[in-house]
């Protein structure tokens, strides 16, 4: 494609500027993957493209289930997507669980609680800070004094993909665990309004911003308080492999079997 200036360049991806059309821009998928707000770094040959795959058939099924809040445009080249340009980018992370695993074991929950509904944080991105959770006490003030509801928005949005995507993933005999994602706003007018304002995902979803696990055996009783007996966590193919030091040729393995399971959905 015809590349624009760099508007932005984060760990897994670069944004550029795209100057054949103005209402979009170009997000570039790279080969780098990190994890302890960036402490840990390596290049893995290939899996800009992996990614960008696994994005596209995500997106792709998104958009065919209805789902409108999304920048993403098209895929018109291996590695780079056209998005839409987006007012203002929220520095908040999104993250909705089904079953606990992860940093939310630190707060007391054991692992292989299931919540039902959804149990949903909402973190400021810093990764000077750690990305410290947001209280949600404080979210609520925000929204009634400003007459700002985003972080209810955002939630919503959240939800509604974490739905699709784990009734996909359930067709692949695995459960979708936890998502992260990353939302912004297009304003429709020179500023937000919350009647005209749309709320949309912004960031990817690839094997780096979710867990899948694998069921432990062909129907699982998934409606006990705690379902980690009924899955199969060793079996895990996202980033938490490479949080947990494997190899990065198994990471890969991994990485490249959830785009192949993205692949098929419907």
């Amino acid at each position: 494609m015809n590349l624009g200036a760099k508007l932005k360049e984060g760990k897994t991806k670069i944004i550029y500027a795209n100057p054949d059309d103005l209402a979009t821009e170009i997000m570039f998928f790279k080969d780098s993957i990190t994890a302890g707000d960036g402490a840990k770094k390596d290049t893995i040959s290939g899996k800009g493209a992996i990614d960008w795959q696994t994005h596209v058939n995500i997106m792709e099924y998104l958009k065919r289930r209805s789902l409108q809040n999304l920048a993403f445009h098209s895929a018109p080249e291996t590695g780079c997507c056209l998005i839409k340009k987006v007012d203002k980018i929220l520095p908040l992370e999104i993250v909705a669980r089904r079953v606990a695993a992860g940093s939310v074991l630190s707060s007391g929950f054991e692992e292989g609680q299931k919540f039902d509904p959804l149990y949903h944080q909402i973190f400021y991105k810093d990764d000077f800070l750690h990305d410290p959770l947001l209280d949600d006490n404080f979210l609520r003030v925000i929204e009634e004094k400003y007459q700002f509801p985003i972080f209810s928005e955002a939630r919503t949005l959240s939800e509604k993909i974490f739905l699709l995507l784990e009734e996909a993933f359930a067709r692949e005999n695995h459960q979708y665990i936890d998502q992260k994602i990353e939302v912004g706003i297009i304003f429709n007018g020179q500023r937000y309004d919350s009647q005209q304002s749309q709320i949309v995902l912004v960031d990817e979803i690839t094997a780096g911003s979710m867990r899948v696990w694998p069921y432990a055996k062909a129907n699982p009783d998934l409606s006990q308080p705690n379902v980690l007996s009924e899955l199969d966590k060793s079996g895990m193919k996202d980033k938490q492999l490479y949080r947990e030091g494997k190899s990065l040729d198994q990471v890969k393995k991994g990485f490249e079997q959830i785009m192949e399971m993205t692949a098929r959905f419907e």
